[in-house]
């Protein structure tokens, strides 16, 4: 089972939380939530900034947008400003992109005097991890200056008409439209207080939402802001149309992320049939683990679901053909086994996540066994499908295949650097195994694909095709190596396991596994593993007070072999918490007497 802090979504969106509460039926129209629509200076100049460090989530094209070209006009003159270098290092070197540039933009009051929601340090619990104290006050600061520089606040004052006439028809009805009390039914969600939607010329095609919790005084209020994307100049008609759908992925989120990630390992088999088809593509999009991708999944699955309840059958039926363009063919898979996941009166996410295991993992040995029995698959890379916090200096990349391999290999650069070949690649003897040594420099993030548009000699033993193998759909590999910073507070190490690795005769009945970490943890963790060898869960997991013990309750069974694991591939949720991920340990144990099976 998998719980990890919730991080990535979209269109290229992010989506970390929502506000959830309950209210009385006697109070629900007074209460109801208000929705403040409009455009934030702080949202736009972060995403100015990332803009001219040409960020790729930030740099939609300003053809079709007045704004953006008016964006272009007066700060292109300002790309090598000290703000817009040090926005790229960050990229580089801390990964900062995507939610974590808007998580930062929300902890700030306003553009005129950069006042904090809360005190950076400690870093307050809805800054995104990938920011710490140090960089989020130097970039600050280096936004300071770039206001000053650029006539940034007159600028914006300028504006006002422009976005007023953008944004009036997305504010019309926008409370009805999106039938809140919908969320509460479908997915247990209820939303208090205000909902603020913030338009985003700059953010183009990329909408993002955050929690933040604001300290004014002695007292503390928790606020959401969704950013939504503008990418031409009219929310009227198709453009309305698209971000209310986008408002309402984001309003799924909350609910969705955990119950799918805690579900995740259910899945496990089907990662390797149903993602690396379309790795590349969810890659693209900013999809780039397999726990992220189901999210999505389910997502856009109950996005579905409120399109053909608010705009019949056939708008759903077309955003789940778009959704297929997108490599979310799941989406349509699950939407026509409608009846069987809501059996009974109003389901919850957990219930009908449940109950699409066997749907997805159906699908997943349809796709091996039945469209191309011959086509390879990968069952398992290391260091990781996307590895990141990696020490510069060599390190072996190790591919394993469900069968054997012709003796050729491609591995292909992308659109970064391409690490230092230490050694030629080479294969076991069976040839199910390729490893091959490189080097990483520190501070870089590698995009390598096995096998790649035209070229693919990781094929298949078998010939089956003009005398050859079929080739390994192509699959992007990322490798990225830590900052001097992170180095300096090392990776987490686990300390002891219980039950211990390889113990024999482990008392069966209800027993906890418990792992210990020299230091403390994120509140989240990656217990994987799955079938009949996985110990049955029989409790909620949880942490000590300080964060240095996780706890998973369980029932076994005499004379088995169980097995787990902490953390895996594309499965990171232990980690340190400034976001070093542990290293993935694989337990084994046996239990006494005789099994009763």
């Amino acid at each position: 089972m998998t719980r990890s802090t919730p991080r990535r979504s979209t269109r290229f969106v992010i989506s970390l939380a929502l506000i959830v509460a309950c209210l009385t039926p006697a109070s629900t129209e007074a209460a109801r939530p208000v929705i403040r629509v409009h455009a934030d200076p702080v949202v736009e100049l972060f995403g100015i900034v990332f803009r001219l460090a040409e960020a790729r989530e930030f740099s939609t094209s300003a053809e079709g947008s007045a704004h953006r070209a008016a964006i272009d006009a007066h700060f292109g003159a300002f790309r090598d400003h000290a703000a817009v270098d040090l926005a790229r290092r960050l990229r580089r070197e801390r990964g900062i992109s995507y939610d974590a540039v808007i998580s930062l933009a929300h902890h700030i009051h306003n553009v005129r005097n950069f006042s904090l929601a809360a005190p950076l340090d400690p870093r307050p619990e809805h800054l995104d991890r990938r920011w710490d104290a140090a960089s989020a006050t130097a970039f600050i600061n280096a936004l300071r200056s770039f206001v000053n520089d650029t006539g940034y606040l007159a600028w914006w004052d300028g504006r006002d008409e422009s976005h007023e006439a953008l944004i009036a028809p997305l504010r019309e009805g926008l409370y009805s439209d999106l039938d809140l009390p919908w969320f509460h039914r479908f997915t247990g969600l209820e939303i208090e207080g205000t909902l603020e939607v913030i338009v985003s010329p700059v953010a183009g095609a990329s909408a993002y939402s955050s929690l933040v919790t604001m300290e004014r005084g002695a007292t503390t209020e928790t606020n959401t802001a969704v950013v939504i994307g503008a990418f031409g100049d009219s929310f009227e008609g198709d453009a309305r149309r698209i971000a209310v759908e986008t408002i309402v992925h984001e309003l799924c989120h909350p609910v969705i992320n955990p119950v799918s990630d805690r579900l995740a390992p259910r899945f496990g088999e089907a990662r390797w049939s149903l993602y690396p088809p379309i790795a590349l593509a969810m890659e693209e999009q900013g999809y780039g683990e397999w726990k992220i991708v189901l999210r999505e999944v389910f997502v856009r699955f109950y996005t579905r679901l409120w399109i053909e309840h608010h705009r019949g059958r056939a708008a759903a039926e077309r955003f789940g053909q778009d959704q297929v363009l997108r490599g979310f063919d799941l989406v349509e898979i699950l939407a026509a086994e409608n009846p069987k996941l809501f059996a009974g009166r109003d389901p919850s996410v957990a219930q009908v996540i449940e109950r699409s295991v066997p749907v997805i993992l159906d699908r997943a040995r349809f796709l091996a066994e039945s469209i191309d029995p011959h086509r390879p698959r990968v069952i398992s890379i290391a260091p990781d499908l996307v590895a990141t916090g990696l020490a510069p200096g060599k390190h072996t990349l190790q591919i394993t295949f469900d069968r054997a391999m012709e003796p050729g290999y491609s591995l292909m650069k992308l659109d970064t650097p391409f690490p230092e070949v230490s050694s030629e690649g080479r294969w076991n003897e069976d040839r199910t195994v390729f490893s091959i040594d490189l080097t990483l420099a520190a501070g870089t993030r590698y995009r390598l694909g096995v096998n790649g548009p035209g070229v693919g000699n990781f094929r298949g033993a078998k010939a089956v095709q003009d005398g050859r193998g079929v080739p390994l759909a192509p699959l992007p590999i990322v490798l990225s190596t830590e900052t001097e910073q992170q180095r300096g507070a090392g990776i987490p190490q686990v300390v002891s396991i219980t039950p211990a690795p390889d113990a024999k005769d482990v008392a069966s009945g209800r027993a906890e596994i418990r792992i210990e970490f020299d230091r403390p943890m994120a509140a989240s963790y990656s217990v994987t593993g799955g079938g009949p060898s996985f110990p049955k869960v029989v409790g909620d997991p949880r942490w000590n007070g300080e964060g240095t013990v996780f706890t998973l309750p369980v029932e076994l069974q005499a004379g088995r072999k169980y097995e787990f694991g902490i953390n895996g591939p594309g499965n990171t949720g232990f980690r340190g918490r400034e976001g070093e991920a542990v290293e993935a340990v694989w337990v084994r144990f046996v239990t006494g007497g005789r099994s009763e099976n």
